[in-house]
């Protein structure tokens, strides 16, 4: 299980910086207090204390299908930018940004 990371592939076009970034890794949310953990293993020992006798399956704490929600992430630059095949390529009058 990994952090959600925000890798980002830093660019600039006309001198103009821009980012490509891709949202990778898991994230779990309790589904009745709707409080979000990075591990399992934090997850299951908050769910130990959870009280499911009073589980009200009409008021769970998941968010709305099809709506913005805001995410806890690291954001990285992804070094494997130009030798990983699976990642976007430079586009014509794209260059890389280099931040010092």
């Amino acid at each position: 299980m990994s952090v959600p990371k925000l890798t980002a592939k830093l660019r600039t076009k006309n001198k103009v910086p821009f980012a490509i970034e891709t949202l990778t890794g898991l994230q779990f949310r309790c589904g009745i207090c709707g409080k979000v953990y990075w591990h399992r293993e934090e997850l299951e020992r908050h769910l130990e204390t959870e009280d499911s006798t009073t589980v009200d399956y009409k008021k769970l704490q998941f968010p709305e299908l099809d709506r913005n929600i805001s995410v806890r992430a690291i954001y990285t630059q992804d070094i494997r930018d130009l030798t990983n095949p699976k990642y976007p390529r430079l586009v014509k009058g794209d260059k890389l940004l280099k931040i010092d």
